[in-house]
């Protein structure tokens, strides 16, 4: 094998391996993204007593 050839066959092996790693990647943080956007949806709002609040902070 040429030189020129080996090198082409070195790069192209690391840029295929690089976007199937990217893409993993970037699959991994949507769906990690909108599970945890779910779960803070979910959540019920907190209400908040403002009798308790003004006794608290006087």
């Amino acid at each position: 094998m040429s030189g020129s050839a080996s090198t082409w066959l070195f790069q192209s092996v690391h840029a295929v391996g690089l976007s199937a790693w990217l893409s993993i990647a970037v699959i991994n943080n949507l769906h990690a993204f909108a599970g945890s956007a779910g779960a803070v949806g979910a959540t019920e709002p907190i209400s908040v007593d403002r009798g308790k609040l003004m006794a608290t902070c006087a």
